[in-house]
């Protein structure tokens, strides 16, 4: 079975794959910047990763976006090397490191870059940055050479809310992006035998007012302005109140494919 170019076809295929192009702006940076510290992400996830380094460890952290797993996984090990796409993500997590001296941010795509840039660490973590990768086996095969002890990849499983909102506002079936099960199959057939573990998550999107909640979700699934008007009635029917603004609980869960070389 052809199960890197199962996981293409999925990439390809994924609904949400022009929505994508969301992450790279300074607007959408800011609010997930937001989302991470309301929602407690990455909450235990970090003591999984953090589990088998100590004070002299290092971590290549893939995607590390506004820094949630990068700065207080700082406090505890030796150094970070963050690769990061976003310029937008790149330039928050550099202002939120305060003048410390061992995180090196890497502003590119982790195809583009070689496995001498980005060195060899103790643990390499990609934390929900594998989905749009297309030639998932190449990237895999470098974060195996990068790795010197331990991987941990997390994927979040399936979202029905996705499922839900691309329905009623498309009118068509949503197809997700590959999922943990795919990539732990591509590892298994390279001779990566990883452990799975599922973890039960909770964590609140928060939006200041209705116009941001559209303009997110509009772009999210690739929506017309003539579809606002939907989009905002079936937002209303979702979304909650504070008086700071309103906010969708999710319930669901992650998953951690953990790899210690021996």
């Amino acid at each position: 079975m052809d199960l890197a170019g199962q996981w293409k076809r999925k990439v390809k295929k994924a609904s949400a794959r022009k929505g994508w192009r969301l992450f790279s702006s300074g607007d959408f940076a800011e609010w997930y910047d937001i989302q991470i510290s309301s929602s407690g992400y990455p909450g235990p996830l970090l003591e999984k990763v953090l589990s088998g380094l100590g004070s002299s460890s290092t971590l290549l952290d893939i995607g590390a976006g506004t820094g949630a797993f990068a700065i207080p996984a700082s406090a505890r090990i030796a150094g970070i090397t963050a690769v990061e796409p976003s310029l937008q993500m790149s330039l928050l997590l550099e202002n939120k490191m305060n003048g410390q001296k061992n995180i090196r941010i890497i502003n590119k795509w982790w195809e583009d870059i070689s496995i001498d840039e980005a060195g060899s660490h103790d643990a390499v973590l990609a934390a929900n940055s594998l989905y749009r990768i297309e030639d998932i086996l190449p990237a895999l095969k470098k974060i195996v050479e990068a790795a010197g002890k331990y991987i941990y990849i997390i994927m979040s499983c399936r979202s029905g809310l996705f499922d839900d909102i691309w329905k009623n506002l498309k009118g068509e079936a949503y197809h997700p992006p590959p999922s943990y099960i795919h990539l732990y199959n591509i590892m298994y057939s390279m001779g990566v035998m990883a452990d799975v573990e599922i973890i039960r998550n909770k964590r609140r999107h928060i939006y200041k007012d209705m116009d941001q909640a559209i303009g997110y979700w509009s772009v999210r699934l690739d929506l017309g302005p003539e579809a606002g008007r939907d989009l905002k009635k079936y937002l209303e029917g979702i979304l909650g109140k504070t008086p700071d603004g309103l906010y969708y609980e999710e319930k669901g869960h992650d998953a951690v494919i953990r790899y210690q070389k021996r």
